[in-house]
């Protein structure tokens, strides 16, 4: 018996029959295949972005400038005088103390960081000698210009000593998700609210030991005449300022749990702010009556957050975050 011949195979006497290939097969009526979706438009390069950011910072700080020169309002209402004081003092004690944290944390050179934070702490002076000046015209004008600069300069000074020391020994900067990303995991790591933790309790401890020192000071009965009591008023606002404000900064640049971070540090600056009347009436040895009142507290530390919240949200939208350097005092430029 013969056996079929394979199937590659033709037979002698049969006609070769060709298989369609799969090129050529009739349409099944199919519908055709759907197209592809469009790829996605690319995300907006990060440096067009921080551009933007830094624009309405500015935009923001120079708006922010001109009530300062505006002559106080008067007028019977309690209001508006605490408006007026908290603005005035917010917004010169949380431009100093953000330049202080831009000079110490900010990305760039040292000296250019410098330079930019001398610049805005110099236009805040500017903006109230301007006032004094030519607004107010009083025969005071000239000793109110020396005690607002010299608070100025002593605040700015005064702020950038815990930076530092935060700065060079774990290496606290300023870094935008890119710089973070193209860093080696082993050279930096984040910032959280552990670290924020620690730094509010210390800034509890300094507030405690202030109040210590400032009793000690003040045995002393010819302080006050000889260092004057407006000087030491406008100095512990300031100081007492920049201590409780401090968090704030911290808080809305961490890596992660931001909200949390910030609520948290408003909780502390209410109650920082709750103490600062006594805390006041201990360095003047004056009455509510006379002194600085509790609502002017409120309305200065209001001011203070307000101005911090706005300038570190722009720049954590414009991808900047806390970080801290594995080595030592790698991050001063």
């Amino acid at each position: 018996m013969n056996e079929p011949p394979l199937s590659s195979e033709v037979a002698p006497g049969q006609a070769s029959v060709s298989t369609p290939s799969t090129a050529t097969l009739p349409s099944t009526g199919a519908p055709p295949s759907a197209p592809l979706p469009p790829a996605p438009l690319p995300r907006p390069d990060s440096s067009d972005r921080r551009r933007r950011v830094w624009r309405w910072i500015l935009a923001i700080i120079g708006l922010g400038l001109l009530p300062l020169i505006v002559r106080h309002p008067g007028g019977p209402s309690d209001a508006i005088e605490y408006a007026f004081v908290g603005y005035l003092y917010g917004t010169m004690l949380s431009l100093t103390t953000l330049a202080a944290a831009w000079a110490v944390l900010g990305t760039g050179k040292l000296m250019r960081r410098m330079m930019l934070s001398a610049l805005l702490v110099l236009a805040v002076a500017l903006a109230v000698a301007i006032k004094f000046a030519l607004l107010e015209r009083s025969e005071r004008a000239i000793l109110f210009m020396v005690v607002f600069g010299t608070v100025l300069c002593g605040q700015w000074l005064f702020a950038q000593v815990p930076l530092w020391f935060l700065a060079i020994a774990y290496g606290l900067r300023l870094t935008s998700l890119h710089d973070q990303q193209a860093d080696a995991p082993r050279t930096t790591r984040q910032f959280g609210i552990r670290q924020l933790m620690t730094v509010t309790a210390v800034v509890a401890v300094v507030l405690g030991i202030g109040r210590l020192l400032v009793g000690w000071l003040l045995r002393d009965e010819g302080f006050l005449d000889d260092a004057g009591e407006g000087f030491l008023i406008i100095g512990f606002i300031a100081a007492t300022g920049v201590v409780s404000i401090l968090p704030l900064v911290l808080a809305v640049l961490v890596a992660r749990g931001a909200t949390i971070a910030a609520g948290g540090s408003l909780v502390f600056l209410g109650l920082a702010t709750w103490a600062e009347l006594p805390l006041l009436q201990v360095v003047t040895r004056t009455t509510a009556a006379v002194g600085p009142e509790l609502w002017h507290f409120i309305a200065i530390n209001a001011f203070q957050a307000a101005w911090v919240i706005a300038i570190t949200a722009l720049l954590r939208w414009g991808g900047y975050r806390l970080a801290m350097a594995r080595a030592a005092g790698s991050a001063i430029g």
